[in-house]
């Protein structure tokens, strides 16, 4: 189960979301290192390419990542690498990739589960135990998600966060990102970010198509017509239509 620094933490994240621009670049340096445990959110490679990858998770941020950049990727907002540095947010080339919402939650959910009684060592693990233990099917959590306290606790999370809440900064509600890429076309997408950086990169082979077969038929109309509702704004900032549309 959730520790209480894991709920201080998970709070604290929530809270990064909401508060204003100024309060959020003076409590940025405190923030990260003693809640985000990390010093800065701009890393080496960051400035060697003078660009920043909003890395949206379960969106095969942590590939793009590791073939850009060479290490591990962390989820950090736009907005806390806004209040890190403005200069060089402004200046450095943002990209990032996006995901289908309703593809995206299945693939968070199948990946959380997987994870309930697994090793307690780690935060995932300790919150799927909590949430996601008494829901075995994706029905049964998609169902869940009516209730709106526990659609309130899941969506904190961060594998549950809109999109949007990744790339945009305090008071707007358009994506500060000058490359939006797709997952649903990812190989092409990212050969126009290495192409943009000069440098050469590959991925690994993803099989996009037959994910999207395959999570399609996991939805009824009726969880289709609830996830629409819940990431509404993913969906008209990214034009992203139902998986069986």
């Amino acid at each position: 189960m959730l520790t209480l620094a894991d709920r201080v933490r998970l709070e604290a994240k929530a809270l990064e979301f909401r508060l204003p621009q100024d309060l959020l670049r003076a409590a940025s340096a405190t923030a990260c290192r003693r809640l985000f445990r990390i010093a800065s959110p701009y890393r080496e490679r960051d400035d060697e390419l003078k660009a920043i990858f909003l890395h949206v998770p379960k969106a095969a941020g942590s590939s793009v990542r590791a073939a850009i950049f060479g290490g591990q990727s962390y989820h950090i907002p736009a907005r806390r690498y806004f209040a890190g540095d403005p200069s060089r947010f402004d200046a450095y080339y943002k990209f990032t990739f996006v995901r289908n919402p309703w593809e995206r939650l299945y693939s968070a959910y199948q990946y959380l589960r997987a994870e309930h009684d697994a090793s307690m060592a780690y935060p995932d693990h300790r919150w799927a135990a909590l949430y996601l233990r008494r829901l075995p099917t994706f029905a049964s959590f998609v169902d869940k998600l009516s209730d709106r306290r526990f659609l309130s606790q899941v969506r904190k999370y961060t594998h549950f966060r809109d999109q949007l809440d990744w790339l945009t900064l305090p008071g707007s509600d358009e994506p500060s990102a000058d490359f939006i890429g797709r997952f649903e076309n990812m190989a092409v997408d990212f050969s126009v970010v290495a192409k943009r950086l000069g440098i050469a990169a590959e991925l690994p082979q993803l099989r996009v198509r037959n994910d999207a077969t395959r999570i399609a038929s996991a939805y009824t109309p009726r969880m289709t017509s609830i996830i629409g509702d819940i990431y509404v704004r993913d969906c008209r900032a990214f034009g992203y239509c139902s998986p069986d549309a």
